[in-house]
């Protein structure tokens, strides 16, 4: 059981990591809109 709830709590903190990414992705584009984010967007 104490597997299964750290797996559950594993894959909560990834989503939440990857949203937070997504957020401050989108908040470089909107601020850099020239520079390509590509480069730090491939790594994730």
């Amino acid at each position: 059981m104490h597997n299964v709830y750290a797996n559950l709590l594993q894959q909560g903190a990834q989503t939440r990591v990857s949203l937070v990414f997504s957020k401050i992705a989108r908040f470089l584009r909107t601020q850099h809109p020239r520079k390509p984010t590509l480069r730090s967007a491939g790594r994730a």
